[in-house]
């Protein structure tokens, strides 16, 4: 019964992750009543990942004004003993999560920077040589609302100001790489506190 168990629970964490991570760009997942797994909840349950580069992240300023864009600065940084080719011009995604309450859904951030629809070159990667980073900047579209259980949402104009969290996924390409480097998948970043007002 035990093994049991904890075989359905693995299996609940991992379509937590296929549902918010495999979604198409700017598309709401229809499982938007799950929460995401943050990094830390990944590592915990499965180990920690292991991913050719970590991803950070690096706010404008620690306070946000909610009226105007959330600008923020992703960083990759290759850990990998050969350079990284990500990509950042086609089949790309960010996903940014804010929250203020970890017993909730946080509130989905939609960037303006997003993949376009082609098939992507060698040439449209874009490299992180052994040891560096890659700095790309950020700009917020739209907060979309929070989920509710059942059929309900909380719209993001309704918030208070105060302490929030954020993290971030990203996600690239699919299928099978076609050249030495080539990273596809989905990463996660740290969560970071923000003083939203």
């Amino acid at each position: 019964m035990l093994r049991y168990t904890s075989r359905f629970a693995i299996f609940l964490l991992i379509l937590r992750i296929v549902t918010y991570f495999g979604q198409e760009p700017n598309k709401p997942s229809p499982g938007q009543n799950r929460k995401p797994l943050t990094a830390e909840e990944i590592n915990s349950f499965f180990g920690v990942t292991a991913y050719p580069f970590t991803i950070s992240i690096k706010l404008k300023s620690k306070v946000w004004n909610s009226r105007k864009p959330l600008m923020v600065d992703v960083i990759f940084k290759n850990t990998a003993e050969r350079s990284v080719f990500i990509d950042l011009k086609s089949s790309f995604q960010f996903n940014g999560w804010l929250n203020d309450n970890p017993k909730k859904l946080p509130f989905r951030v939609v960037w303006k920077q997003e993949g376009q629809s082609f098939q992507a070159k060698e040439e449209d990667y874009t490299e992180i040589p052994v040891g560096g980073e890659l700095k790309v900047a950020l700009t917020s579209l739209r907060i979309e609302s929070r989920p509710v259980v059942p059929n309900s949402e909380v719209p993001w104009r309704k918030q208070k100001p105060g302490k929030y969290t954020l993290f971030l996924n990203y996600s690239c390409g699919s299928g099978k790489p076609s050249f030495p480097g080539q990273w596809s998948g989905q990463a996660v970043s740290e969560e970071i506190p923000l003083y939203v007002k």
